[in-house]
């Protein structure tokens, strides 16, 4: 790191990151801070909004950027109501960064924590990414005042996240088929999903009324991570960003996929949604994957 390079530094807010931050300006390189949505950052840094559980804000981030630097865990969900386990979370982070720097210039990422998590370690090596990690002492990392402040949060959005496991073979978008087929299975049959090869329709079967309409998003990839738009229904609400559904699979491991639901905003009131709609997320994806033990018998 000789010549001036341009950084980006991930963290999840420890002391630390203002140190470091300072000792990269003082050697001249151009640094970049990242902060999710609705969150600031106090360093000298410039801040960049990205929102780490999205590959595509990822991606567009990192043009240019030669160097990465992941400061403790940045996995934190900054979502109104999150529904996601932190190994799932850890999954989904990491799995998303590591897929972007594979496709990036980034020559080196270097990772500084208090002690090495196995899950990025592991996700990191099936991408072949060189990285650098040096174990600090959590004092050391935490000494003085965290740089990350929400400020802002987008009303009632939700991210649900929830692992499953499908066979090998299966092609994401042919799990997204078998959804369709899934949810029929439920409540009597008054659920009905419609997939016809781009768009995905979930209905109130007997009146066959919309309640969700997604579509392919350009970044969808059919065989490993089928990503879905939402673009409306019945039960969706008005969100400042692009609520979308993904089925993927996790690469680290050939039966291990995650299902989520991100950005979210029902049109529920919220309390109704929280106390009744959102515990069903949970439920229906449990199930889904206890659909899928049939054909591994």
């Amino acid at each position: 790191m000789r010549e001036m390079i341009k950084v980006l530094v991930l963290t999840d807010g420890r002391a630390f990151t203002d140190r470091y931050v300072n000792t990269l300006l003082s050697k001249g390189h151009d640094v970049y801070v990242q902060v999710a949505p609705g969150v600031t950052q106090t360093t000298r840094g410039t801040t960049k909004v990205i929102d780490l559980f999205n590959t595509a804000d990822i991606q567009q981030a990192l043009e240019d950027v030669s160097f990465v630097a992941i400061i403790g865990e940045p996995i934190r969900s900054y979502t109104a109501l999150t529904q996601v386990r932190k190994q799932d979370r850890q999954q989904l982070v990491y799995d998303n960064l590591a897929q972007a720097i594979s496709q990036s210039h980034v020559q080196h990422v270097l990772v500084m924590q208090s002690k090495p998590v196995k899950r990025l370690k592991e996700i990191f090596e099936t991408y072949h990414i060189p990285v650098t990690y040096e174990l600090r002492h959590k004092n050391y990392l935490q000494q003085g005042r965290n740089v990350l402040s929400q400020v802002s949060r987008d009303i009632h959005t939700v991210r649900s996240v929830q692992s499953l496991t499908i066979p090998e073979g299966i092609t994401m978008e042919g799990a997204l088929s078998f959804y369709g087929r899934f949810l029929r299975t439920l409540n009597g049959r008054l659920i009905n999903g419609v997939y016809d090869g781009e768009n995905f329709t979930i209905l109130l079967a007997p009146f066959n009324i919309p309640l969700i309409r997604m579509r392919h998003a350009q970044q969808s990839n059919r065989m490993n991570r089928v990503v879905m738009n939402i673009t409306g229904g019945l039960m969706v609400g008005a969100s400042m960003r692009q609520p979308r559904f993904e089925i993927r699979r996790c690469p680290q491991d050939a039966t291990q996929c995650l299902i989520g639901l991100h950005d979210f905003v029902p049109r529920l009131p919220w309390g109704v949604y929280k106390h009744t709609q959102a515990p069903i997320h949970v439920v229906v994806s449990y199930l889904f994957g206890k659909y899928w033990e049939r054909f591994q018998q």
